[in-house]
């Protein structure tokens, strides 16, 4: 499934791919914004805490002026059920950072 403009009770995910037994979740920012950091501070991956997939988090940033992908980031989230609710989770982060975090 491919979901443009995810509604979430935080706000709206620019692109959630599910594929198989992962989910994506892509911010898309053009300029010095943090696309990845937004995903992160609007909690955004907790819409699919309970669909026991892998979780993956995307944010691309895009230069104003050159119109290329200016910084790239990624984290994995791992949730773990605990005996009383998906709220409590542990996050372990897997980063990758392409280009300059300016």
């Amino acid at each position: 499934d491919i979901i443009g403009e995810d509604a979430t009770n935080k706000g709206r995910i620019d692109l959630t791919i599910k594929i198989n037994n992962f989910i994506y979740i892509l911010e898309f920012k053009v300029g010095s914004g943090d696309a990845l950091q937004q995903i992160k501070n609007k909690k955004y991956h907790e819409k699919y805490l309970n669909e026991n997939k892998e979780i993956y988090l995307i944010g691309i940033n895009f230069d104003e002026e050159d119109r290329n992908i200016s910084k790239f980031k990624w984290e994995r989230i791992e949730e773990t059920k605990t005996s009383s609710s998906w709220s409590t989770f542990r996050s372990t982060l897997t980063k990758i950072n392409l280009g300059a975090d300016t």
